[in-house]
């Protein structure tokens, strides 16, 4: 794989990665769209309504909104399980959530702040780490490459 293949297998990992990581979640006021991520915030009672019918303890529930029906949300939620270490288990539940043990509904939401930091932060380890490699700059024969683009001493303690 030659360097410049490298190096944007390497920039669409980190986009990726970052962009997954700048969401967050917000709550709403607005009726629910079928299809939409959202979390439903429980109520104390609607955490241990949880763990009677679905045996597990939860505050929220992530998931895909469904439907709303007379008294309860419907969810699309998937689940991954690892009792004891010895078996995987993937499936998705479809969850009825009676209303009133609904405290809150919360949207996913890109957050812009976390998201243009992250990206600035990124950006700089790179050009960093290039500079420090000679990825950037000039051919190093004094005068006659061109100019540097970014020069910056790096000493990394070798010590334990």
């Amino acid at each position: 794989m030659n360097a410049g293949r490298f190096t944007r297998a390497v920039a669409a990992g980190l986009l990726s990665l970052q962009l997954a990581g700048c969401y967050g979640y917000a709550a709403t006021r607005e009726p629910p769209v079928p299809g939409e991520s959202l979390r439903a915030r429980l109520t104390p009672r609607g955490t241990a309504w949880m763990v009677e019918n679905v045996g597990r303890s939860r505050e929220t529930v992530d998931g895909t909104f469904v439907r709303a029906q007379n008294d309860a949300l419907v969810f699309a939620t998937w689940r991954t399980d690892l009792p004891g270490a010895r078996q995987f288990r993937t499936s998705i539940d479809t969850l009825h959530i009676p209303q009133q043990h609904v405290a809150v509904l919360e949207q996913r939401r890109l957050s812009v702040g976390k998201t243009a930091l992250l990206v600035a932060g990124i950006t700089g380890v790179v050009v960093l780490a290039f500079s420090e490699l000679g990825g950037i700059g000039g051919s190093g024969e004094g005068g006659q490459g061109g100019g540097v683009f970014f020069t910056a001493p790096l000493q990394l303690p070798l010590t334990r």
